[in-house]
């Protein structure tokens, strides 16, 4: 029951994703789509429909597998935290960006995969924090609730501890594969883009002192163009042009 629960909510994520990229009337480039972005896209595109169908599920409230009766909310459109978005998308964050990580097709690579990697880490912390601070309210409380909902946590998973060390590639090997191809993959898909620009100088970089030449009827006069310094010296050069190819 809790495979099929995650399998469902991956798969629904993976949609919902798809379905906010598809409807996003800004066009938002991917290295602009992160955490924040699916957390503003789903308060404005998912979160209103509840209006509607009488229940708010976190992911597609249409999907018809869903058990509303166990899935839905109360029958009116209250405050969404943000806090409650992330954590839906926290509980199977690593498992995206694997998905993201092992295809080679570009339309599976929904997101900035190192602002997700960032999301991935951070919601280990903000995990280990919530299931600190439930505890320290069930202490207080008398009370130990065994089906109590973690926060970040996949559905069958423990809470991670503070003394639990993190190895995200250990994590991802989860789902296929060895450790090293997790790093090989991270390491390329997080490495900086350089961009490659060719820069042409002009001539006048190569000398102390270069004129430009204009002709007015048969006067001939020399006039500097710019005036800065050289970088091998106090000479000055009179222009240097600089294209990108």
């Amino acid at each position: 029951m809790r495979k099929s629960r995650n399998f469902l909510d991956r798969f629904q994520m993976r949609a919902l994703i798809e379905e906010l990229i598809k409807t996003d009337p800004k066009k938002t480039p991917i290295q602009d789509r992160n955490i924040d972005w699916l957390v503003a896209r789903y308060l404005q595109e998912i979160h209103p429909r509840g209006k509607n169908s009488g229940s708010r599920i976190l992911f597609l409230d249409d999907d018809p597998s869903f058990d509303r009766e166990m899935a839905g909310e109360p029958r009116r459109l209250n405050h969404l935290p943000h806090s409650r978005i992330r954590g839906q998308f926290a509980a199977q964050a690593e498992w995206l960006l694997a998905h993201m990580l092992a295809s080679s097709s570009q339309s599976v690579k929904m997101l900035d995969i190192t602002q997700w990697v960032r999301f991935c880490q951070q919601s280990r912390l903000d995990s280990i924090a919530a299931f600190l601070a439930l505890q320290k309210r069930n202490r207080s409380q008398s009370r130990r609730d065994d089906h109590e909902f973690h926060w970040g946590v996949p559905h069958g998973q423990e809470p991670p501890r503070p003394s639990d060390p993190y190895n995200l590639c250990k994590n991802l090997a989860r789902y296929g594969q060895k450790e090293e191809f997790w790093r090989r993959a991270l390491k390329n898909a997080t490495a900086p883009k350089i961009e490659k620009v060719r820069t042409y100088l002009a001539l006048s970089m190569s000398f102390p002192l270069i004129f430009c030449t204009f002709s007015s009827g048969a006067e001939t006069r020399s006039t500097h163009l710019s005036n800065f310094k050289a970088p091998w010296g106090s000479s000055k050069v009179t222009s240097t042009e600089a294209v990108s190819i």
